[in-house]
């Protein structure tokens, strides 16, 4: 369990635009509902890893919007919503929803993964609870090794933990730790724990690797899907890909 530390060390941190390796702080933000998250800096010369996917065009969030229900007309006749995380980590400049599907789809070519394949965030764009469609809902929720996480989509954003014990696992067969080239087995997702976009706590709509920014993240180590950590823009993290059923 990470340790609460006051808002005052948040702020001190933020204005000198970093802080030592391994430190973290928390603070109580008032869109969290009362959730308390880690905001965790990265050393002032740490590497930074960044992914080069299409631009997209992405603009900032700044507040909660209706968003566009994205096209889920998939029909590639899967009987499991499959997730499967990234090898390879980024920063929170994805290029945008179109660079981190971009992301998921090289990784799951190289892979030689059949199926449509997208990155399981938020934005300004899309919330994640509505990428599949009202006919698929339904369908079980499974692993790279088709392990059942959840028994159904809606499952996802009501259930803290995933089933069974399960890992989450690479496009390589790797389970996802604290090992790896992803900032604590987390992912990026911007959401808030029922799948709506979270506002502000994108990268700047995933299009900012900057050290004075936040975005959502969940703990896959953790088997914590959407946990909402906030995680410095600045940090590599995994991406979560969904196979469109």
């Amino acid at each position: 369990m990470r340790a609460v530390r006051p808002v005052v060390a948040l702020l001190a941190a933020l204005s000198l635009g970093g802080c030592p390796t391994g430190k973290s702080v928390a603070y109580r933000d008032s869109k969290s509902e009362g959730t308390i998250a880690d905001v965790r800096l990265p050393p002032r010369d740490g590497p930074v890893f960044d992914w080069r996917a299409p631009e997209a065009g992405d603009s900032t969030v700044d507040s909660l919007v209706d968003l566009p229900i994205p096209d889920t007309t998939f029909d590639a006749g899967y009987s499991v919503i499959k997730l499967v995380a990234t090898d390879g980590a980024s920063n929170g400049n994805l290029r945008g929803v179109a660079g981190a599907d971009q992301i998921c789809a090289n990784e799951a070519a190289a892979a030689s993964a059949p199926g449509t394949w997208r990155a399981f965030i938020s934005s300004s764009t899309q919330n994640a609870r509505d990428l599949v469609g009202a006919p698929k809902r339904s369908l079980p929720v499974v692993n790279g090794r088709d392990e059942v996480l959840f028994n159904n989509y809606d499952e996802v954003f009501t259930r803290v933990v995933w089933r069974n014990n399960a890992k989450m696992y690479t496009f390589s067969g790797r389970a996802i730790d604290n090992n790896g080239p992803w900032f604590d087995g987390d992912a990026w997702h911007g959401s808030r724990r029922d799948g709506v976009l979270w506002p502000t706590y994108t990268c700047s709509d995933w299009t900012s690797a900057a050290n004075n920014m936040v975005g959502a993240a969940g703990e896959l180590d953790d088997r914590d899907l959407l946990r909402p950590d906030l995680d410095n823009c600045s940090w590599t993290l995994a991406l979560v890909c969904m196979r469109m059923p």
